[in-house]
């Protein structure tokens, strides 16, 4: 049985052909005067696991995810009076890719919009792990399930391990692009059994950190089913998971031009302004060993490690993550940007594209993390990545927090509190913020939704901050 959905292969040999070909089929756009772009797109998935109790475990097999994880396509793109036409199919037969574009030509006018293309460039790039079969992915799955269940405080326990494999293919004037990566990838969730949960992810292992769940495991034991705290704003001191969760909700959300533009983020009116203590300054790349690396973009802008997107500089705001089109509204409307970033992203050929983050984080300072809770007389520390949300129209951000430590007069108590929810405004949270660790850490990673759609990789890890923030413990 094959467990891998089939798709048509983008293999090594067959980039040059499908470039030519992509070529080919662009140039009744080009001679018209446009700046078409092509992207085909194929991406396959497996996820194996367990769940249930010690005693009774299940096994599962998934092949079907988001269309993110599990699809093919091609879409072809022009852009007419500041707006995208787009026209796109599963089939990557040459016939339905030809009718696909001769569709295209017939809704495009006389008057074509320019937009710069980039230098001439032609690249093909590999990145990731050893694709694994059934079996082994799980095998890998149980080997985690038993570990996890080598503790005796565990009631219930889910044990993945996934894989995705994801082909691209970009061309514009000028342009060849070609990546293939893979990403494999595993998550444990346990309950323990106070009723309490914690969820580990991992990229490119076949095991997670066990240390780091022994940690996380202990410390939901010792949560005293009644525990609560009077609700108020305190001092907290952010591990790199949930500081990367804060800034993915705060800049990940908030900082994409297409939502800007369109009047539903504050930050249009903070463009050169200060949001944010001078120890911020906070970055998004595509990364890699993160889940959200990528080479090029899908408009094909390629990304350049060297010279990552800096939304805030020493708590000034100097930038935001944009498309060719996006970036186009915006000199009209006077917002001092200038350069495109590789944030073009779509779910799938089928779906819209939009401007989307890829891994956003608080760069390191100096400050090491037990310096950092140190400094705090009475507060919390906030050791595991929860569930967020934010509100881009009013900077405002919500995230439910698995567990808070306690920490009094600088030293980490054996006081510890479940499903803490975290709540405040934005600006407030990054202008209280009066220390940076001195390197990145956490592994979180998923998937990231605009709207309720557009479903894309994402990374969330960070160096570790100190700020204060509204805490309800209920």
């Amino acid at each position: 049985m094959q467990y891998y959905k089939e798709y048509e292969k983008i293999p090594p040999k067959k980039v040059g052909e499908l470039w030519a070909l992509l070529e080919d089929l662009l140039s009744p756009l080009q001679k018209r005067g446009y700046d078409p772009v092509a992207l085909i797109s194929t991406s396959e998935f497996l996820r194996g696991g367990f769940k249930g109790s010690k005693e009774q475990s299940v096994p599962f097999i998934d092949t079907i995810g988001v269309d993110s994880q599990c699809h093919q396509g091609v879409v072809f793109t022009i852009v007419e009076e500041n707006k995208r036409i787009e026209e796109a199919t599963n089939d990557l037969s040459e016939s339905s890719m030809s009718k696909a574009v001769s569709r295209l030509m017939k809704r495009v006018n006389s008057k074509p919009e320019k937009i710069e293309t980039t230098n001439p460039l032609q690249l093909y790039f590999e990145y990731g792990g050893e694709k694994k079969e059934l079996t082994s992915a799980l095998e890998l799955a149980n080997k985690n399930r038993e570990l996890i269940f080598s503790r005796d405080n565990i009631a219930f326990c889910s044990s993945t391990y996934s894989h995705i494999v994801e082909e691209k293919i970009v061309v514009r004037k000028g342009v060849k692009l070609a990546q293939r990566l893979q990403f494999p990838h595993g998550m444990c969730y346990a309950i323990t059994k106070n009723h309490y949960e914690y969820i580990q992810t991992w990229l490119g292992k076949e095991t997670f950190n066990n240390q780091k769940m022994s940690e996380a495991i202990e410390w939901c034991t010792q949560i005293a089913p009644t525990g609560s705290f009077p609700s108020g704003k305190y001092p907290v001191v952010c591990s790199g998971d949930v500081a990367g969760v804060i800034g993915h909700e705060t800049f990940g959300h908030g900082d994409e031009l297409d939502t800007i533009i369109a009047g539903r983020a504050k930050a249009i009116h903070f463009f050169q302004k200060r949001v944010g203590s001078h120890h911020v300054t906070l970055i998004d790349t595509p990364s890699p060993n993160s889940f959200g690396f990528y080479a090029f973009d899908d408009d094909g802008t390629l990304v350049d490690p060297k010279n990552p997107t800096t939304l805030m500089k020493n708590g000034i705001l100097t930038n935001a993550m944009s498309d060719r089109v996006s970036l186009k509204h915006a000199k009209t409307m006077g917002l001092p940007l200038v350069a495109v970033t590789p944030n073009a992203r779509r779910e799938s050929p089928l779906h819209r594209l939009s401007v989307r983050m890829s891994n956003t984080y608080f760069e390191p300072s100096t400050t090491p993390l037990d310096e950092m809770i140190s400094m705090v007389d009475d507060g919390f520390y906030l050791p595991l990545e929860g569930n967020g949300m934010e509100n881009p129209k009013e900077w405002t951000l919500q995230i439910k927090i698995p567990l808070a430590i306690r920490i009094r007069k600088g030293r980490l108590t054996n006081e510890v509190y479940g499903n803490v929810l975290m709540t405040g405004d934005v600006i407030d949270i990054l202008h209280d913020i009066r220390a940076v660790g001195d390197s990145i850490s956490g592994e979180g990673m998923g998937y990231c939704g605009k709207e309720r759609q557009d479903y894309v990789r994402v990374a969330n890890k960070s160096a570790p901050f100190l700020t204060q923030v509204n805490l309800s413990c209920p």
